[in-house]
């Protein structure tokens, strides 16, 4: 059985490249539009990784992140930010999440 990864982004294009190249690695990929869209689908089902953007409009990624170890704490969470700082670096260790990547392409 394929490992199931949710990737939660505002970014449609982001989407569409991260499923696309994870569906093809064998993953079985489920996509999120937002932070709210994303936590119904952790409460919906199990993930196993979930990579979540950190800056969107309706829920910031750790918020998200924080969420998602309450409802389901076994799930690994990774945070993406494509901003050049790296001033939230650490704050997604302390609330169990696997880190923060900087995104290195933009859609």
């Amino acid at each position: 059985m394929a490992h199931k990864i949710l990737i939660v982004d505002d970014d449609v294009m982001m989407l569409t490249i991260l499923s696309k190249a994870l569906g093809k690695e064998g993953y079985d990929v489920y996509v999120a539009k937002n932070g709210t869209e994303g936590l119904g689908q952790v409460r919906g089902g199990r993930f196993d990784l979930v990579v979540s953007d950190i800056n969107m409009p309706d829920i910031n990624g750790l918020d998200v992140l924080r969420e998602i170890k309450l409802i389901s704490p076994s799930t690994m969470v990774i945070n993406n930010d494509g901003l050049r700082h790296h001033k939230r670096r650490g704050e997604s260790h302390p609330v169990g999440g696997a880190g923060i990547y900087r995104q290195t392409f933009s859609s």
